[in-house]
């Protein structure tokens, strides 16, 4: 009986310790092993959403941060960054409604620096926040 114990043991870590591996191979498994593991989890979306901002995938990008919004609703970062994308989509009306949400959650003592974002962001300069 024990030997039976040690091998169910044993198979479930190299299971695991396979899956996991990939995630010290390059950070694109990191984020999508952070996701499998708490898909509750709004920044690993928002990191997600990033990734694939930088591979010029705007849509997906903007699937990622729609998850992530739907997680934490009020997170300024999110909602700024869903409007750049709509925004770059030629969403305008969307974009105004999701900038007037990022202006009504900046976050204590980043006034100053969200405010910079916002003003870029009306100006056609579409900074990313991550």
């Amino acid at each position: 009986m024990p030997e039976v114990i040690l091998t169910i043991f044993l198979t479930m870590f190299i299971a695991r310790l396979y899956t996991t591996m990939r995630m010290y191979s390059d950070d694109f498994w990191l984020i999508e092993e952070a996701v499998l593991e708490d898909p509750g989890a709004w920044y690993a979306w928002h990191v997600r959403g990033f990734k694939r901002w930088n591979n010029e995938s705007w849509r997906e990008a903007l699937t990622m941060w729609v998850m992530a919004n739907m997680i934490s609703p009020k997170e300024f970062k999110v909602l700024f960054n869903i409007a750049c994308v709509l925004k770059l989509l030629g969403k305008k009306d969307e974009a105004e409604q999701f900038i007037k949400k990022a202006e009504a959650n900046i976050i204590p003592g980043q006034e100053a620096a969200a405010q910079e974002a916002i003003k870029e962001f009306h100006n056609n300069r579409l900074p990313l926040l991550i």
